[in-house]
């Protein structure tokens, strides 16, 4: 249950960040643009593609292993994201400047939705540790 509760709030950190980024990367590439509703359902499927990635963790893995996968993590992210922003048509394979402004977007939504979630995990431990230590000083 806590691993669907963490996807759940990925999701909504990467859903609210994704929609940040899409505005930024509209104004910059096609100022102006018009779309209909189908974008709002591309972005939270986009959203909750890359979210899923967060079932990889667990918390029994060492630090070496968590390194290899969040950087696995990260290279799924911007496989689905390029791979559904050209056939969602958010952009051209052939124009180079807005695929790195895709890959720019998503390096700072990736970093953005990684400190949330660990600032949230190292509140939720200090709240632990600090609960545990007044059970240990009441026996």
């Amino acid at each position: 249950m806590e691993r669907i509760k963490l996807l759940f709030d990925v999701f909504a950190k990467v859903t609210t960040c994704t929609l940040f980024g899409a505005a930024v990367f509209c104004l910059i590439f096609s100022p102006g643009v018009t779309f209909g509703t189908e974008m709002l359902w591309q972005l939270l499927l986009v959203s909750f593609l890359t979210s899923a990635g967060t079932l990889m963790y667990t918390d029994e893995i060492k630090k070496n292993s968590m390194k290899i996968r969040c950087i696995i993590h990260y290279l799924m992210v911007n496989v689905i994201v390029v791979f559904c922003g050209l056939w969602f048509g958010w952009m051209e394979a052939d124009h180079l400047t807005e695929v790195i402004g895709m890959l720019v977007l998503i390096a700072v939504i990736f970093l953005t939705v990684s400190v949330l979630s660990w600032k949230k995990v190292m509140k939720e431990a200090d709240l632990m540790n600090a609960r545990l230590a007044e059970y240990q000083g009441e026996k």
